[in-house]
């Protein structure tokens, strides 16, 4: 206890130091989660997945292709 108290600015920016990485440590994770729960939200939403052409339309695709 001596040791902090013999050099009070020293042990302020220390604690500072530890505060702000604590911070930065919540602040990284939670970020992580909110992420991960976004890209679990996109992954899960249904895509389209059929293609409607119509009769006579010009399509870049030969009709062997579109099979």
């Amino acid at each position: 206890m001596r040791h902090i108290t013999a050099r009070p600015s020293r042990s302020g920016m220390i604690v500072t130091g530890v505060a702000v990485a604590v911070a930065f440590f919540v602040l990284f994770a939670s970020m992580s989660a909110g992420l991960n729960r976004f890209i679990d939200d996109e992954l899960e939403r249904p895509r389209t997945t059929h293609i409607y052409l119509e009769s006579g339309s010009p399509t870049p695709f030969s009709s062997d292709q579109l099979g």
